[in-house]
């Protein structure tokens, strides 16, 4: 079953009542099965990316959603792993997870600094470390500004998660999105899938995150990027209408598809 909808942007059509119709957000219930889509993207944790402009992306303010599939248990990655970043000779933001201190965003603006999420809080709060082979939703939200705290929330399957180091500073700028490839300071590539990649110029609510995690519908205000990742083969088009398409290197597609744990 694929829930995206219209123009893949996560509007079901519409429901008819007395020959007009509902608006999709009435009601909101959930489908009977959990959500799939058609195709994902599957990198090999070496050499695999996808680069693509930032649009009108800033290092002050935005938000970050995807899907997530882990070929290795997040415990024994024993590695910090790459699931986007924007790159710039003046500095870089990284969204990944790392080793020892879980989810988290990396940043470096004249000085190196990072805002993590406590690895012992996914067991104590989200219920336990996600699984190899299975998919998760992160969300990343960033708010800030150039020499003031970056305010960084992490979702994980619709949890927040906590941010032990709130304080640290937004980048001068950043340029040069890519997706699941390592950055220029060591980390590793993604080793696994993604799917379902969204980008914002502006903060996510948690009620949007919700939608979004539970019914796939993604909002258009503030909407910079979006990919389904669905081509057959070829770039990665973005369904905004910004024309950020997607240069994939090394990636391949799968048919190993999201499962919605929402409900």
């Amino acid at each position: 079953m694929n829930r995206r909808g219209i123009h893949g942007i996560g509007l079901v059509p519409p429901v008819m009542m007395g020959g007009y119709p509902i608006p999709y957000w009435w009601g909101k219930v959930p489908a009977t099965s959990p959500l799939s889509f058609g195709k994902s993207v599957s990198f090999n944790g070496t050499t695999s990316y996808i680069s693509a402009s930032k649009g009108t992306m800033t290092a002050a303010i935005g938000s970050i959603s995807v899907w997530v599939y882990s070929n290795i248990a997040w415990k024994s990655l024993g590695a910090n792993k790459t699931i986007a970043t924007f790159l710039n000779n003046n500095g870089f933001m990284v969204f990944g997870w790392h080793a020892a201190w879980g989810l988290e965003i990396q940043t470096w603006t004249g000085g190196y600094s990072a805002i993590d999420n406590p690895t012992a809080e996914l067991s104590s709060k989200y219920g336990g470390w996600p699984n190899a082979n299975t998919w998760s939703h992160v969300v990343f939200i960033w708010n800030g500004s150039v020499g003031n705290p970056l305010n960084a929330q992490v979702f994980l399957d619709n949890q927040q998660l906590t941010v032990n180091t709130p304080g640290n500073q937004a980048c001068t700028t950043i340029d040069n999105l890519r997706i699941g490839g390592g950055d220029n300071v060591g980390d590793a590539s993604w080793d696994g899938y993604m799917d379902e990649f969204a980008m914002y110029s502006r903060v996510l609510t948690t009620t949007e995150i919700h939608d979004i995690y539970h019914y796939a519908i993604y909002p258009i205000s503030g909407l910079i990027t979006r990919y389904n990742f669905d081509e057959a083969s070829g770039n990665a088009l973005d369904l905004s209408g910004n024309g950020n398409h997607g240069t994939l290197s090394n990636v391949s597609r799968s048919t190993t598809v999201v499962l919605n744990k929402g409900y």
